[in-house]
């Protein structure tokens, strides 16, 4: 609160100086709206210590607590106690928030004024839903006004200009002699004494509209007001989620590039880094211009394709494009996802040529089979006649063929055979992570999910890496081959000494007649697979000390289990 001695009283206060004018000798009614609290303290004062001056009985009928400070100031000002006690307090919700408000001011008055004591009245009237009836309000200041004038009486009736409608004010200065702000004191000049009468039916009723007419001027400004909020909050929302939108695409990890009419716009770090240098992302723009001007212009919902570019060094880069409709720049535009899948066609090329060669062993070993043993009925069929006279030359030059076809086709033998070189001690979760980045964009465009669950933090194996991650490579492009959507789940556990591997998809499932032939070489289900990738896999995790189970059931998914030895 502001104390009263810093707003000194001078003569220069303007209701210092209208209530030492001529013009209030016979009284006057002084409707007063109020702003700051400083001010409305300042001009209370004034009007007290005025009346006390002229020794007048001045009654304050006001809030608790502003009566408190105004004791509280006068005493600051060395008014004497027997001073302050002359003046009549009145809590200002006892006179105004019922009804008949004239006739509790009057039973306070009478009683003064019928032993000839000069009074002077302020009153803080309480502008509240219970009594903003404006018929009700100009009832009361027009009686307290006709009172006023007859007894020559100085009054100020103050109301909360933030709660005062300017409607109100209009028609209350219609009885009140003068109008006063915080700052300024006038005549009213809406003021004559016709309109000191009882209201009429016809003013009731035009006054009742004027009260419906701002109570509903009101609520539309209350409703812009909430409608401006709300309008300033959606804003607020759709800047925080373009902020979070392109915060997320320049920081996701894959490369994702927007263009509009053939051109690249919009490129983030990653990308960047994919394509390399802008020299580099200019020639490709070039190499993908008809691509982006065919999306740009023909807008489908969504659109994927794979596309071969060549970079300056040379080399082919086979990237993934996925494209959506999107909005950029106040048009319509694309964005693009990139997804380097160079890596994954080399591996893919691999593995091709890896079941060629596996086949190529398969179809040594059968060769081999079919020759040697046929060379050993020759071979025991010439040791027969080798001991015939005169032909003991010729025949240690045919057993000397014979040893070098036997030779041979030992040889053969072990082309088929995939032995084990270069162990070295690996993580099995960082294989099948590694198998399952390789192979999680050929899933991807099945819409299945790779999902990879462990028991164990760490797991170590034996092994020569390259071919255990060709074991786990087949098993798992076969499961995704045969489903067309869903999950394929790889458990990783430890059972005793041995860590195994459960590879289990959610595919069509085998027969028990298909169960009984599966890892024979030339048995396949797929319409163009030689069944011989099974069999490589079989002889690897054989070769590594391991074995693979299989259970399937038809329409219910199969099952891989391979158990391999734990390092610890």
């Amino acid at each position: 609160m502001i104390k009263f001695d810093e707003a000194k009283i001078d003569s220069s206060n303007h209701l210092h100086q209208l209530l030492n004018s001529p013009s209030v000798h016979e009284g006057a009614h002084i409707l007063y709206t109020f702003n700051e609290q400083r001010k409305y303290l300042e001009n209370v004062m004034t009007f007290i210590v005025d009346g006390l001056a002229k020794r007048e009985v001045v009654l304050i009928i006001d809030l608790p607590e502003h009566i408190q400070l105004i004791k509280n100031n006068l005493l600051q000002m060395n008014v004497e106690e027997i001073e302050i006690q002359s003046i009549i307090f009145v809590n200002s919700s006892n006179i105004y928030i019922r009804k008949h408000t004239f006739d509790r001011l009057s039973k306070i008055l009478d009683p003064l004024l019928s032993t000839g004591l000069k009074v002077r009245i302020w009153g803080h009237i309480l502008f509240t839903k219970t009594n903003s009836n404006v018929t009700n309000l100009k009832d009361h200041e027009s009686l307290l006004d006709l009172f006023v004038s007859y007894h020559n009486l100085i009054c100020v009736s103050t109301y909360n200009g933030g709660a005062f409608p300017a409607s109100v004010q209009n028609e209350l200065l219609k009885v009140h002699s003068f109008m006063m702000t915080d700052k300024e004191i006038a005549p009213s000049p809406f003021y004559r004494k016709d309109y000191l009468h009882m209201v009429t039916k016809s003013e009731e009723k035009r006054v009742n509209r004027l009260e419906i007419e701002n109570s509903l001027l009101k609520k539309k400004n209350n409703n812009f007001v909430i409608d401006n909020k709300r309008m300033k909050v959606k804003k607020e929302l759709i800047q925080q989620n373009e902020k979070f939108y392109r915060t997320l695409i320049t920081e996701l990890p894959i490369g994702v590039f927007i263009s509009k009419k053939g051109k690249i716009k919009f490129m983030n770090e990653a990308g960047r880094k994919l394509l390399h240098s802008m020299d580099q992302l200019n020639e490709i723009e070039k190499q993908l211009s008809p691509y982006l001007t065919k999306i740009d212009e023909g807008k489908p919902k969504s659109y994927v394709k794979e596309l071969n570019l060549t970079k300056p060094n040379g080399n082919t880069l086979t990237l993934q494009i996925k494209s959506i409709p999107t909005w950029f720049e106040k048009g319509d535009a694309t964005l693009h996802t990139i997804t380097d899948l160079t890596d994954q066609k080399i591996s893919e090329q691999l593995l091709v040529q890896s079941e060629k060669l596996n086949m190529a062993g398969e179809l040594a070993a059968g060769i081999a089979h079919e020759v040697r043993n046929p060379l050993t009925s020759i071979k025991g069929f010439f040791n027969l006649i080798k001991h015939e006279q005169n032909k003991d030359s010729y025949f240690d030059i045919i057993e000397d063929e014979i040893d070098r076809i036997e030779q041979v086709s030992s040889e053969l033998l072990m082309l088929s055979r995939p032995y084990i070189e270069n162990l070295s001690v690996c993580s099995i979760h960082q294989i099948i992570e590694d198998v399952k980045k390789w192979l999680a964009q050929q899933a991807s465009q099945k819409n299945i999910d790779i999902v990879i669950k462990s028991t164990e933090k760490e797991l170590f194996i034996s092994c020569e890496e390259i071919k255990i991650k060709q074991v786990f490579i087949n098993l798992v492009k076969n499961a995704i081959e045969v489903m067309e959507s869903g999950k394929i789940l790889i458990e990783v556990k430890k059972v005793n000494k041995d860590i195994k591997i459960n590879i289990i998809d959610e595919g069509p499932g085998f027969s028990k007649e298909m169960l009984t032939r599966i890892g024979e070489p030339f048995y396949s289900t797929k319409e163009k697979g030689t069944g011989l990738g099974l069999m490589v896999c079989y002889k690897i995790i054989k070769n590594h000390q391991g074995s693979i189970n299989v259970q399937s059931h038809e329409g219910k998914g199969t099952t891989f289990t391979i158990s391999l030895p734990s390092m610890y």
